[in-house]
Formats: structure tokens, sequence, C-alpha cells
């Protein structure tokens, strides 16, 4: 099978590659866009939405044009979409069940359909018992307004008319609309100053998580013995990211749990790694694609900050420059001891701080990231993020909002970096460590 070294946007769990957004932190919403554009986006969240842009569409169907009074107090999903596009149409049919789900809650919903080919569009009616208003953006301003990242695209407006959440992946949207359904006007209307309040309250949290840190050397700690969680601890999907989906495929494995073994030999210079109780973040590069050598630094800055609930290891894949080679061939690259003389020699004087594992024959990227990878203009470092069960919960560019998003929750919730953390203390109390 041929394979290169760039991922599709859909892929990498949306790839919104903004590493921060104004939603509320870990909310494991979704966003899309890139760079500016997302930039552009992130500043429009948790401000008051514009009702003058309802005045950019015409043509209303299944209700009279929406107004600033009747969306007032309302939650509202908006879907820009173009409905000979497949995934727009799906985006449609989406829009249309989560109108029906929500509707008794007072959701509204407005289609908002381009300019393009508009008089064969389906416009159908609203489900009994839900608010579905079609329009035409004939100028195409709401979209100009709204920032959109291009059909189909999702927004959410809560109850107190700020836009909660803009450019939303269709894998997130349905957790966007819950959100904004179940609170009240007022939680919506004083979500700034809760953040604010949130924002402080980790600092000082952070401070003095330094603070204890400076008083004890969690270096000298052994491996402390205690019992991983059972299998049940891990089953609450709240504790874990969204996982990507593509709306280009069909088969579509957001939803399959896959479990990815970590090797036991293979490794430059040293064994296995502990990864008992911690998160396991692997990262790809390879000897031929010399843009993916950066890496390594920064994934050692990684392991740094996250210390002892992150095990961070280095896969060196055969990941090519030339998009004309073969993913699984490697051309002078059968001797393991002259592979591993090869790695040694490119990590020159680095002091790392995390272990390296030969995977000669990509077995491990194939798995840990699923879909379409090909070798230029990949955003590096590609990772992925494995819980302590094995399970793969996150996997795209470190760099993108929804994989960093999920490596925050991951080692905020994981149930086995809890459970060693806790045998941690009780060892620190026990044995008077400094």
């Amino acid at each position: 099978m041929r394979r290169s070294v760039a991922l599709a946007s859909t892929v990498l769990l949306g790839l919104a590659a903004s590493l921060a957004f104004a939603g509320e932190p870990g909310d494991g919403i979704i966003r899309r866009g890139e760079g500016a554009l997302r930039q552009e986006l992130n500043k429009t969240e948790l401000k008051p939405f514009d009702a003058s842009l309802w005045g950019k569409l015409s043509d209303w169907k299944n209700g009279p044009a929406l107004s600033d009074a009747q969306a007032s107090g309302h939650p509202v999903l908006v879907l820009c979409w173009t409905d000979y596009i497949p995934t727009s149409k799906r985006a449609f049919a989406l829009a249309k069940r989560i109108a029906e789900k929500y509707g008794p809650d007072g959701l509204i919903v407005v289609a908002a359909h381009s300019k393009s080919d508009w008089e064969h569009a389906q416009k159908p009616e609203a489900p009994k018992g839900a608010t579905l208003l079609i329009a035409l953006d004939a100028k195409e301003e709401f979209r100009a307004g709204l920032k959109s990242a291009g059909d189909p695209d999702f927004f959410v407006i809560d109850k107190a008319g700020q836009m909660r959440f803009a450019s939303v992946d269709t894998s997130s949207v349905e957790a966007a609309v819950e959100k904004v359904v179940k609170e009240s006007r007022d939680d919506a209307a004083s979500i700034n100053g809760k953040l604010a309040n949130l924002a402080q309250e980790r600092e000082a949290a952070a401070r003095r998580t330094e603070a204890n840190r400076a008083n004890v050397d969690l270096t000298n700690l052994p491996e402390v013995d205690f019992d991983l969680p059972p299998d049940t601890a891990y089953a609450d999907k709240s504790l874990w990211p969204v996982k990507p989906k593509d709306d280009n495929s069909f088969n579509n494995q957001q939803d399959a749990q896959v479990k990815i073994p970590i090797p036991d030999t293979g490794y430059v210079s040293g064994s296995k790694p502990p990864t008992k109780g911690r998160v396991v973040v692997l990262y790809y590069w390879g000897l031929d694609a010399r843009e993916s050598y950066p890496s390594i630094d920064r994934l050692s800055l990684l392991q740094r900050q996250h210390g002892r609930d992150l095990t961070v290891i280095g896969v060196i894949s055969p990941l090519h420059d030339d998009n004309n080679r073969q993913f699984n061939s490697n051309p002078g690259q059968d001797d393991a001891k002259a592979l591993e003389a090869r790695v040694r020699g490119i990590l020159g004087s680095r002091n790392l701080n995390h272990s390296m594992l030969l995977d000669p024959n990509g077995a491990l990227i194939g798995q840990g990231i699923p879909g379409n990878v090909n070798a230029q203009n990949t955003v590096f470092p590609l990772v992925s993020v494995i819980s302590s069960d094995g399970v793969l919960r996150g996997w795209g560019a470190l760099d993108s909002a929804p994989v960093k998003a999920a490596l925050d929750k991951v080692l905020d919730n994981d149930p086995g970096v809890k459970a060693r953390r806790k045998a941690e203390e009780a060892y620190i109390r026990a044995h008077d460590v400094k």
C-alpha cells in the first residue's frame, strides 16, 4: 500500500491549528479552520452574536425571517450548507436530526444555503415540534460575517446571544448543542466571569503544585507498585476526548476502540520505558525526512513538562521526503545494527529524556495514525496519544488544537494516572521523601 507523510485535514481531528481558543478549557468541542482563520474565529467566541446578520438572509422557508427578538433566550444552531455537495447534504441531515431531538428544548436551527444552485436545493419541512428554518445567503454576506471556513460549517449561539462555538467540526456538533441547551440563560451570560475565575484557580493550583515539586525530587522515586484500575474505570466516555471523524468516509471508526501495544524490544540504547499508570505519547520521525528531526527536541520538552504522568517514545519510522517511494520500503535499512548506528549519529549529543524505538516496517505509525499518511508537507511533530489502558485516544499534529486538547483531557482524567499518583503520594508520606 502506498502512503505519504502528510495527513488529510479530516484525519488530523479536524486540524484546527490554533493552540488556544476562547471556549472553556477542555470543553472537548473540536473546531475547524487553521492558522490566521482559526485565530479570527476564536475572537468571535464568547462575544455577542451580530444579530444584523439575520438580515443578510432571504427566501426564508418553514417560518418567517429570524429576528434578534425571536432568537432571544433560545440556543441557535447555524449551518452553512450547499445541497449538491455530499458532505453538506449529510451535514443538513445531521442538523435536521438535532432540530428534531432538541426542538422541544427551544433549539432553533437555521440552515443558510449558498447562492449556488439554490433553486434545486431540497428544502424539507421542519420535523414536528422543531424549528428548522431554511434561508438563502444570496450574496454570501452571512457566511462572510461568520468568517465561515467553508461549507458545510456549523456555529452554535447560546441562550445569552453569544457566539459560543464558531466553526464546529461535524463530530462535535451535537455535544456543542447539548451544552448550550442544558444551561440556563443566566449561566450562559455569566460564562466569561466563570472562565476568568477558573483561570485564576488554575494559576493558583499550578503555583502550589510547583512549590510542592520543589520540595520533593520525584526523579528519585522508584517505580511504586500499585494495581491498575479495572477496565470498567475506563468505560465512561465523558473521560475521553471526542475521536476524530472523517466526513468523507462512510466507514467511520469514531466509536471503535483501537489498542496500541507498546513493543517490549527494539529500543535504541536501552529497554522499554515505564508505561504503567502513564499516558503514552508516540511521535514519529524518519531518518529520510529531515524536517521531522526538530520533533525530537519538541517532545523532550513535552516530557519535561509532564514528568511521570507521561511517557514519550520517539518512533523511528520509514518516512521519506520523496513521494515516489513506497511507505513500507526500506532500501539500505535492513541491518538493525547499521540502522541503530545511524540513529545515534542523528541524535548526536542530545541529552535525551525519553526512549527511541526502531519501527522499520512502519507498523506503529500505521496503527497510531489511522488514515492516509503521506510524506511531504506533514505538520510535525505527528503524535499518537494513548491512555494507560493502551487505547488510542487522539492523533495528529501536536500543534493542532484538537490534539493538544485531547492530550490535556487524557492527562486530567486517566484513571491509571490517578492510581499511580495516589500510590506515589503514599510512598512519599511513608518514606519521608525530600
